[in-house]
């Protein structure tokens, strides 16, 4: 009805088209959902401009809509974009963009390419030790995540030192029995294994 008597490019009738998408949401329709943000995102593009703030939320959005449909090419293709967006419009190290960052890591590697995933995952360490630290919590789950990528890839060296490297942090952080640190040591323990048979 909005859309007969306001036009949807007015804000109200966003608005409804952003409710409708959210509805879905939590009714679990993603196939739904993905169809609402589809065209709330046509809309903000055409009224706002891609790169407005309220825009990028929706692509981020639409992308891992594609993820929960298992449609890994979609969420990689909109993935890279929201990415790139932010990128330029927050600037690399701005949280909303690592979000992104760590999201489209996760849709290469689900749709098969592992490659890029270690590539994608090696920045958003670069980028977490820089803005957060090397000991905090995001940075550590992306090495881990990390670990597990290079395993995926044969590259058990690799993953050995990430795992000797979280292990070591939470070790001095959190001491020998946190159970952080006790389920690190597991996994660097395994990680060794593995490179040790590899030889």
């Amino acid at each position: 009805v909005r859309c007969h008597t306001l036009g949807e490019t007015h804000p109200a009738t966003i608005r409804v088209l952003h409710n409708l998408a959210v509805t879905y949401k939590e009714m679990g329709d993603s196939a739904k959902e993905a169809q609402w943000e589809e065209k709330l995102y046509a809309v903000q593009c055409g009224v706002l401009g891609e790169e407005h703030p309220d825009t990028l939320v929706t692509l981020h959005n639409l992308a891992a809509t594609y993820g929960e449909l298992k449609n890994y090419t979609k969420e990689v293709e909109l993935g890279e974009k929201a990415y790139a967006l932010r990128c330029k419009v927050l600037g690399q190290a701005h949280t909303k963009t690592l979000t992104t960052l760590a999201n489209l890591a996760l849709a290469c590697g689900n749709g098969g390419n592992l490659t890029r995933e270690a590539e994608l995952e090696e920045k958003l360490i670069a980028s977490r030790r820089k803005v957060l630290g090397e000991t905090n919590p995001k940075t550590l789950l992306a090495m881990s995540n990390l670990a597990v990528t290079y395993r995926d890839l044969g590259q058990y060296a690799k993953a050995l030192e990430l795992r000797e490297q979280v292990y070591t942090i939470r070790r001095n952080m959190l001491g020998e029995d946190h159970p952080d640190t006790v389920k690190a040591l597991k996994k660097y323990e395994e990680a060794k294994e593995k490179a040790l048979h590899t030889f």
